[in-house]
């Protein structure tokens, strides 16, 4: 693994909106990738950007395929880079979410179940990203943290305070 390390709740970074990316570059590929490790070595299935100290437009995450007897496979890593929502609909759902950059944090957060997303890939091509369910929730609370949202700031207040002091 490369240089870069996970971040833990308290780093200034998770408040920072993220810059978008000019140009995709062979730097920008290393911290894909670099990314893709460490979210699997932490048994992630997303991670953005600003979770290992780069407060730049980008996420990884593997989406969760349904095998015929109902167990979820994580795919292959997916890039996203300079996310943008275009369209979520409104019906929510209330699941649970966790992150390794909150250890021990695991809270029922109630978001959209469908998301439509404009991003680019690592060769730079622009694509549209439509999902519903546990994939569509990845993706919503990676584009958070992206703009200085995390999954916690959906808490009521006395609850997210009392999990930032224990953090």
């Amino acid at each position: 693994m490369g240089k870069l390390k996970l971040c833990l709740y308290g780093h200034p970074i998770f408040r920072a909106r993220c810059s978008p990316i000019a140009k995709i570059d062979e730097e920008i590929k290393q911290i894909a990738l670099e990314m893709v490790e460490i979210m699997d070595k932490n048994g992630a299935i997303g991670l953005a950007a600003p979770q290992v100290g780069v407060a730049l437009q980008l996420f990884v995450l593997r989406n969760l395929l349904p095998l015929p007897d109902g167990t979820l496979v994580p795919s292959s890593p997916l890039v996203f880079i300079n996310p943008k929502i275009l369209s979520q609909s409104s019906e929510t759902a209330k699941a649970k979410e966790a992150s390794p950059s909150f250890p021990g944090v695991e809270e029922l957060i109630e978001r959209p179940i469908a998301v439509t997303i404009e991003a680019l890939d690592l060769t730079g091509k622009s694509f549209i990203d439509s999902s519903e369910g546990i994939n569509a929730r990845i993706r919503f609370h990676e584009i958070e943290q992206l703009n200085g949202k995390l999954f916690i700031d959906h808490l009521p207040e006395k609850k997210r305070k009392a999990i930032e002091q224990r953090l």
